[in-house]
């Protein structure tokens, strides 16, 4: 009897012992140290948010459960990424692509909300060691405000520009494939002045005794990931004066310049200099 009493007596401690062993190997609380979002004047509708923990995110961890940013007044979610860099966690919002900005993530002014999912909620974000969030969060962020029809703002009212200088045109040639020509840009264009844009395209017809009128072809500005992408194909009751077959050459013409610019305002240019009004383009197979 008494060898049960010093064994049941004896537990307690046991079990005591081996919590303070394992509590002492365990890795230290995961925390949220930094939050920028816009500085003092607020967020413009393509900066990132970024967060800062006191150690490398585990980017699997990164789930629309466990991390999000949604729009106070109604709760919809802001279009855009999360990217994990070492410490930090950006959002960046979705650049927009219609002309008039009606897919805008977010409208200025307006409050968003940064959700990040911690403890004691068991599925949120965790750091490479696999340690939870301390403590999860529901944080206001402040959007900035342009005054009158902030549609019509200037770029720099709206936008930071992601790149410094000029955006630049990466595909050269471009090419026509499936009646439809794809050209990219080294950064997002802003889609208000991309409206005013005109490109019409010269071919082998151009060059015939009477040549047929140069078919027209309208912009459209993609959902890019990186920079921005456009989309060329013919206007509503164009026609091609010539079936495009592989291997004939064109030239893309494109006017005003000024048409082509970056969220900072600025037009495009080619290393450094004014860019050359046509773009040559070649025709692929379907």
């Amino acid at each position: 009897m008494s060898g049960a009493r010093r064994s049941a007596c004896g537990r307690p401690v046991l079990v005591a012992w081996l919590a303070l062993v394992a509590g002492s190997c365990a890795p230290p609380a995961f925390e949220r140290v930094g939050l920028a979002a816009g500085g003092g004047d607020g967020l413009r509708l393509n900066e990132a948010i970024v967060v800062t923990f006191d150690r490398p995110l585990e980017p699997a961890s990164v789930t629309p459960s466990s991390a999000s940013v949604r729009r106070a007044r109604d709760g919809a979610p802001v279009a855009g990424r999360f990217r994990v860099e070492g410490e930090a966690l950006r959002f960046e919002p979705r650049p927009p692509c219609a002309a008039d900005l009606s897919d805008a993530p977010f409208e200025p002014g307006e409050e968003l909300l940064l959700e990040l999912v911690g403890l004691p909620r068991l599925i949120g974000l965790r750091a490479v060691d696999g340690s939870a969030l301390h403590c999860g969060a529901t944080l206001p962020i402040a959007t900035r405000a342009a005054p009158g029809d902030w549609r019509r703002a200037p770029a720099t009212e709206l936008f930071v520009d992601p790149l410094p200088g000029p955006p630049e045109l990466l595909s050269r040639p471009a090419r026509l494939a499936g009646g439809k020509i794809t050209l990219r840009f080294s950064e997002p264009l802003d889609p208000r002045a991309l409206a005013g844009a005109t490109f019409w395209l010269h071919g082998p017809w151009s060059r015939s005794a009477f040549p047929a009128e140069n078919p027209t072809m309208v912009a459209r500005l993609l959902d890019p990931t990186d920079g921005a992408v456009v989309e060329l194909s013919l206007a509503a009751g164009a026609t091609w004066p010539m079936p495009p077959a592989a291997g004939m050459s064109c030239d893309l013409r494109f006017e005003p310049r000024e048409a082509l610019l970056d969220l900072g305002g600025l037009p495009l240019a080619q290393n450094g200099r004014l860019p050359d009004l046509y773009v040559r383009v070649e025709v692929v197979g379907d």
